[in-house]
Formats: C-alpha cells, structure tokens, sequence
C-alpha cells in the first residue's frame, strides 16, 4: 500500500513510513473515537495528521485550507496503511507460530 500523500500549497507531501512511536500515538488516537462531525473532533484529526506526516509544511492552519474530500481521504489512508501493517505482521506471526520450521 503506497504511503499516504497530501497536496499543500501545489505541492505533493508524502508521508514517511511510519514508526512504532506514530503507532502509539494513532492507538492512543484512535481509543479516543475522535469525531470528524465535530470542529473539536476535526482538530484533533488535524493535529494528529501533522504528527503523522511530520513535515514543516503540513500545518494545521495549511489543512484548514485543504478540501474535506482530500483531507478525509488522508485520514482514511492513514487508518489503512497502519490497520494493514499491523494485521499483516500479525497475520505472519500466527503462521511462524503454527510452522516454525517455515520461518526459518
């Protein structure tokens, strides 16, 4: 799954991969059920994709810029990218564990 991408000022940011510190903070983000239908929700959203992207250029105030779709369309791929990870590196410990001569 490619890397999740964002487009301030004409330009294209792409997001680095992400690291098991950003996995922490999108756990502890996303047990707080943030609402995107509220503006306290939506910030919370922005900030959390500026951590995420950590990358001068992404701002809150340049996001508030950002059309809806594309910003949903991040926070949607933010949440797909980390939910793929995980559950693929879990996917591959549960097979070595049921066959551990296949890790090998």
């Amino acid at each position: 799954m490619p890397l999740p991408t964002i487009t301030i000022d004409g330009q294209t940011v792409t997001a680095p991969p992400p690291t098991v510190k950003m996995w922490r903070k999108y756990a502890k983000f996303a047990e707080g059920k943030h609402s995107i239908y509220t503006p306290e929700g939506l910030n919370q959203h922005i900030e959390f994709i500026c951590e995420y992207f950590r990358d001068q250029r992404v701002t809150p105030e340049k996001l508030e810029d950002t059309d809806l779709g594309d910003l949903v369309g991040v926070i949607i791929d933010i949440n797909e990218l980390l939910s793929e990870i995980i559950s693929g590196k879990a996917r591959e410990i549960l097979k070595n564990a049921q066959n551990p001569a296949a890790a090998q």
